[in-house]
């Protein structure tokens, strides 16, 4: 009974991806099952980038290293390419230096996932929990980055670290995500008002101090 209501619940979760990201998926083994590749995983982290992006090529070997890493140590990730590239010539060109899988060039879900995720520039790692199909969050980049050395070559033990702490994060819905990134971008609206017109902010810590708390 239990084993039962699992295998329900992970086919339930895997649709759930499958449904954000389309039926099929590219490998190096050519187009696939979504659900067959990505059962088994505990993140996915949705990559979005492009062969004409001098940021995304910079930053496309980093990740490799970094998802060798997770992939040897069996650490539970997948990492799907969301292409940008204006044409499918450049598109096989560039996939072809990855190793992970990617959505296939052209499909209606890459215009999607980048209105979906209120995507602002490239390269972007969004981080998901398969286990879920909900967000993580979608500053990847930087927790990869932070994982090199001083020397500029990956510590194995930052890789698992930065996996953990993504397996730890408690999940939410794309709606919740982008209210509560909503919410973020106000407050940092108000606050940069106030930085740059601090009188303003001396006159209501002025007014509140004298007809509140008076």
């Amino acid at each position: 009974m239990g084993a039962d209501t699992n295998s329900k619940q992970t086919k339930k979760n895997v649709s759930a991806l499958s449904n954000l990201l389309g039926p099929k998926i590219l490998t190096k083994d050519g187009i696939q099952n979504t659900n067959s590749v990505l059962r088994g995983r505990d993140l996915v982290a949705l990559y979005f980038s492009a062969s004409w992006c001098p940021p995304c090529k910079q930053f496309s070997p980093i990740l490799a290293e970094f998802y060798e890493h997770a992939r040897s140590s069996k650490l539970g990730l997948e990492v799907v390419f969301v292409s940008s590239d204006k044409d499918e010539t450049s598109f096989a060109k560039y996939y072809k230096t990855q190793p992970w899988t990617a959505l296939p060039y052209g499909v209606e879900e890459i215009r999607k996932l980048g209105l979906d995720f209120k995507l602002k520039g490239i390269p972007t790692l969004v981080i998901l929990d398969q286990k879920t199909g909900k967000f993580v969050n979608k500053t990847g980049r930087d927790d990869v980055l932070n994982c090199r050395t001083g020397v500029g070559k990956m510590d194995p033990a930052a890789v698992k670290s930065v996996i953990e702490k993504w397996k730890a994060t408690e999940a939410v819905s794309l709606e919740e995500a982008n209210l509560a990134e909503a919410k973020e971008g106000i407050l940092k609206q108000i606050l940069f008002f106030f930085a740059n017109r601090p009188l303003i902010l001396f006159a209501l810590l002025y007014f509140i101090k004298n007809n509140i708390f008076n």
